[in-house]
């Protein structure tokens, strides 16, 4: 049975009998038995699992454990041990700890007990507003290490450098999607763009979410519900990201072109021009003669130097480029006769199921060395090409043979 709750010690406790258990100040427990309204039955944790400290706890010396935040389950799981927690797809669970990459404790608000990993993630409001936090505690240093340099007030004097104007503000923005790997697996994670950034976090594998600068962007392409975006930088990357929808894709190469476009754009400030001499002056036709006949130069007919304007006339055909619709080119390879080696069950939409013995034709054995695009009947999918041997027809005959390309 999982535990009731879990409890952090607030005082040291040291045992009085053989039933009752020495606590130190923060300990962690899990709370076994809570029928007594003064003695609990209770786990201490420890850092070598397989200690088992259990004994009797003034209920007044814990309290509560804080939580962590919240998890969903992605599916059904059933526990296989006492400490385990058992869950449907959907429930939402509250997080209290997260010290094993591969099991979290979590509760359910009648029982706490352990779950693997990878069968939880994070709801996307709560992993929207830690990408948000990071992102704003990231800029408040970078903001301390680098104090931005007074500028000197001006004497009457026009300055020869204009101030910069503050970038226009580049909102961040999250989307649930598929990464797609060479293979045609898919694995769930959460695309930001934003601030300039592109962010990328794998919910599967729970490694360290990846970031990159918007000027990092080398290129991207919408396809359909597809998303293909190359990434330079120190830590060069492509992917395939696939949408909920085409709209989405849409969307996020939409906001992609937007960022880009916030990075390349510099905002110069209007500079305060010095007002010209009277002999570099020019004088409108309306302008008062003095009586000598001297022209009397008018404030208003002087010309002054215009603010410099924003060329866009190559980024504009960059992105025309961009947008353009992108064919990806087939695999020049020629078809081929095999025979499947062993029995294969397909676990995705693209595999095909093959039995031994069963005669393919394979239609692509140069996109991937570990996978091959075969048909079978009217069935096409991709295989394991160590499942399958290339051969040729002969005379009515089957005959193996090696694979030429």
């Amino acid at each position: 049975m999982p535990f009731l709750k879990i409890c952090v010690a607030l005082y040291d406790y040291e045992a009085n009998t053989e039933e009752e258990l020495t606590i130190k100040e923060n300990d962690v427990l899990y709370i076994l038995e809570d029928d007594d309204p003064e003695w609990w039955k209770a786990k201490l944790k420890t850092a070598d699992p397989s200690e088992n400290l259990i004994g009797l706890i003034p209920c007044n010396y814990v309290e509560p454990h804080p939580e962590s935040g919240a998890v969903v389950g992605l599916y059904k799981y059933d526990a296989t041990t006492e400490e385990e927690l058992s869950f449907e797809e959907g429930d939402t669970l509250t997080l209290y700890e997260q010290d094993d990459p591969d099991w979290f404790l979590v509760g359910n608000g009648t029982h706490v007990g352990f779950v693997p990993g990878n069968y939880i993630e994070q709801p996307q409001e709560q992993y929207e507003e830690e990408y948000a936090a990071e992102q704003d505690h990231q800029h408040y240093e970078q903001e301390q290490a680098e104090p931005v340099e007074a500028v000197p007030r001006s004497n009457g004097s026009t300055s020869s450098a204009a101030a910069a104007v503050p970038a226009e503000k580049d909102d961040l923005k999250f989307w649930s999607v598929n990464e797609v790997d060479k293979k045609k697996k898919k694995k769930k994670g959460s695309l930001g763009v934003g601030n300039l950034t592109i962010f990328f976090g794998s919910e599967e594998d729970k490694s360290p979410v990846r970031q990159w600068s918007i000027k990092d962007v080398d290129k991207v392409r919408q396809e359909k519900k597809h998303v293909y975006l190359d990434l330079g930088g120190a830590t060069p990357a492509s992917f395939d990201f696939q949408a909920a929808s085409k709209q989405e894709a849409e969307a996020i190469f939409n906001k992609i072109q937007e960022s880009k476009q916030k990075s390349r754009i510099s905002y110069p400030a209007a500079a305060v021009p010095t007002p010209p001499s009277i002999r570099d002056s020019v004088v409108s036709t309306s302008t008062y003669q003095t009586a000598q006949g001297s022209p009397v130069v008018s404030a208003a007919s002087a010309t002054y130097p215009s603010e410099p304007a924003y060329e866009e006339a190559q980024y504009e055909e960059e992105q025309q480029q961009e947008q353009q619709q992108y064919v990806e080119p087939e695999p020049v390879c020629e078809g081929k006769w095999a025979i499947a080696l062993y029995d294969f069950n397909a676990e995705a939409e693209e595999e095909l199921s093959i039995r031994e013995n069963d005669e393919l034709w394979v239609s692509d054995y140069v996109s991937s060395d570990e996978w091959w695009k075969c048909q079978l009947g009217d069935q096409v999918g991709i295989v394991p090409a160590s499942y399958i041997r290339v051969c040729s027809f002969h005379c009515g005959a089957l005959i193996s043979c090696p694979l030429s390309k």
